[in-house]
């Protein structure tokens, strides 16, 4: 008998442990979580070279485009002349 009252102390005690346990708080300054989100990893040579050749890219497109555009504008300018000059010589072979 004298084991089962042991144990059953050592129960109780146990048991009381645990009721009285209190979790301790933990506070974060900053949510782990939240942690790789607001500070981006640092970027290897190599991708900031991709970078700035992806950029150097975009910025060659878009004056090519431009220079298109004017190339463009500049045609349509010499046919509009040329359809004058053509009507112009129709004229003067009809008269």
């Amino acid at each position: 008998m004298g084991s089962n009252t042991s144990n059953s102390r050592r129960e109780q005690a146990y048991i009381k442990k645990r009721e009285n346990f209190i979790e301790p708080e933990v506070h974060y300054i900053v949510e782990p979580q939240k942690i790789n989100e607001e500070q981006p990893k640092q970027k290897t040579d190599e991708e900031l070279q991709k970078e700035r050749e992806i950029q150097q890219a975009s910025e060659q497109a878009n004056e090519a485009f431009e220079e298109l555009i004017n190339c463009m504008n500049n045609l349509d300018i010499c046919l509009e002349k040329f359809n004058k000059d053509l009507k112009g010589d129709k004229q003067d072979e009809d008269s």
